[in-house]
Parts: C-alpha cells; sequence; structure tokens
C-alpha cells in the first residue's frame, strides 16, 4: 500500500506510555523511562527515619529493663544473678598501720629517718591498744571496753583548768563522720557510773565534754579562738589535715593526752576506709610522723593509739 503524500513522513511521534502503581512509565515500543515521583520518595524517606527511631527507642527500653534487672537480681531471661557482696575486710591490726607508713615513706625519706619513724610504734613501745572486735561494736561499747568510768573520772578532774586540752582524740575521714562518732560519743558521757549513780555530766559541765573540729563551713580561726577560752575540754574528734594545723598553731594543748583513736574500720559508701582515701590517708601519716608534740608523746610512752 502507498503511503499517503499528505502526512508529515519526517515528524516523529512520541511513544505512548503506561505508567504503572509504582511511578515507572513503559513505553510502548519496549523502552523503559525510570521517572521515580517526588511523593513516592519522600514517603520513603520518612518511613525509614520511623523505623529507625523506634528501632532506637527499643534499644534504650531494652536497656533500661536489663538494669533495673541486674540491680534487683534478675537478668534479661528473667534469672536472677546473685547480688555484688559486700567486701569483708579484716579489722585493722597494729601492724596495718606500720605497714602503710613504711611502704608511703620508703621512697620518701631515707632508712635511718624511716627507723627513726617506727621506732614509736614498735611492740616494745606499748603503744596501740587492743582493736576493733567486730562490726556490731559501736564506739560507745569499744570505749567502755578500754576506759572504765572510774578511771575516766580522774582523768577528768587532773588538769582540767587547762583550755583547748583534751584527754581523747578521734581522727575521723569526714565531717559527717566526726558529727556521727560525737553523738556516741556524748551517749557514752552520759551514762551513769554505777559506783556513786553520778554521770559524768554532773561532773564536766555539759559544753566543754566533745567538740568536733573539721574544716567543712568552720573556719580554723574560730576554732582557735574557741580552744583558748575552753576548759574541761575532754574529748576531740575532726578530720586530720584540720587537727595537724591546730597542733602547729599550737592551739591544741597535748599536755592532758592519753588516747588518740583511728576511726579505722569504717567505710563510706564506695566501701573506702580511712586508708584508702588517697589525701585523706596522707594528712593522717603526716599528722602521726611530723616531728611534734604528739609524735613526742607515742616516744614518751604517755599516749596510746586505739585503732576503732
Amino acid at each position: 500500500m502507498a503511503d499517503d503524500l499528505d502526512d508529515d513522513w519526517w515528524v516523529e511521534e512520541p511513544p505512548t506510555s503506561i505508567a504503572d502503581d509504582s511511578g515507572i512509565k513503559i513505553a510502548i515500543n519496549g523502552k523503559k523511562k525510570k521517572t521515580k515521583s517526588t511523593d513516592n520518595r519522600e514517603t520513603t524517606t520518612t518511613t525509614t527515619e520511623q523505623s529507625k527511631n523506634i528501632e532506637k527507642k527499643k534499644l534504650k527500653m531494652q536497656k533500661k529493663k536489663n538494669s533495673e534487672n541486674s540491680t534487683n537480681g534478675a537478668s534479661s531471661n528473667g534469672v536472677k544473678t546473685p547480688k555484688s557482696k559486700k567486701k569483708i575486710r579484716p579489722f585493722a591490726k597494729s601492724s596495718d598501720l606500720i605497714q602503710i607508713i613504711r611502704q608511703d615513706f620508703k621512697k620518701k625519706k631515707s632508712q635511718l629517718e624511716l627507723d627513726e619513724i617506727l621506732d614509736c610504734y614498735t611492740p616494745e613501745q606499748n603503744v596501740f591498744c587492743k582493736c576493733r572486735e567486730n562490726s556490731k561494736q559501736s564506739l560507745n561499747e569499744y570505749w567502755s571496753s578500754i576506759m572504765s568510768k572510774k578511771k575516766w573520772q580522774k582523768q577528768v578532774t587532773k588538769h582540767n583548768e587547762l583550755c583547748g586540752a583534751p584527754i581523747l582524740i578521734i581522727v575521723a575521714s569526714s565531717a559527717k563522720r566526726c558529727i556521727e562518732l560525737g553523738k556516741d560519743m556524748k551517749q557514752w558521757l552520759s551514762t551513769q557510773d554505777e559506783s556513786n549513780g553520778e554521770t559524768l555530766k554532773d561532773i564536766v559541765p555539759k559544753k566543754s565534754q566533745c567538740q568536733c573540729l573539721f574544716a567543712k563551713h568552720h573556719k580554723i580561726d574560730e576554732q582557735i579562738k574557741m580552744l583558748s577560752k575552753t576548759s574541761n575540754l575532754n574529748v576531740i574528734i575532726g578530720t586530720p589535715k584540720r587537727l595537724d594545723d591546730l597542733i602547729e598553731q599550737k592551739a591544741l594543748n597535748l599536755k592532758r593526752l592519753k588516747y588518740l583513736c583511728l576511726d579505722w574500720n569504717d567505710e563510706n559508701v564506695k566501701q573506702q576506709r580511712l586508708c584508702d582515701l588517697q589525701q585523706i590517708k596522707q594528712e593522717l601519716l603526716t599528722l602521726l610522723t611530723n616531728d611534734n608534740s604528739l609524735r613526742q608523746k607515742f616516744k614518751n610512752k604517755k599516749a596510746k593509739i586505739c585503732l576503732f
């Protein structure tokens, strides 16, 4: 059949196409043209982002459940796991304090200086009292086993006119612990003596029985003024640094001192003792090893050390 001469044969007709649901156009002549719609692209990106956010939330929730189960003693599978046990440590002995002094000053001082320091704490000096026996023993009970009420009354009446001159100094790790020990000590001071029925508060004024000395919220100048005006001060509870500073400035008179009690076995929230806290340990060692009046008391066998 002959071509129609009226038609423009040199003009190409565009191929017709059919669009499917996915937005891809298929040409009739067999050629494909992939043209994704913008709407479809936006919907796919939003769905992928939403799925990622959901997965992240699921992971966070799973981690929270696992942490809660671990604290309650159960794992993610529902099986109970044993709780972390508290460290059981042996109670302190006199050899523990000597060992810490030796280890700390081994590299800092010569052998002669170290021997001179440790000479105050040898068994021959008989410096140490009996140590705390168990964790249930309070300060009240422990001090009653060392000091009888009759002996305490004799010590109280000697040189009680001196200001800032304690019979007992208790060294604690923090201000909070000083206050706790102060409550126990005041309870011991308020108990009755079986011999005459009088309390120690009746013999000595109540205000001057026990004082807590620490750096938190208290200036050292104010404490020096208080010590210079306070007589009948029998018990002082403080932190190592503040006690050392007061001894150096001669605000504490150690003429009546008979006992230095170290709150050794008490543990904080992180199960750290007085000797485990690095800064407190260094301050305690400087207090015990400095060539001051406190060390001379131990050397002359006029005072003893208690490990509570």
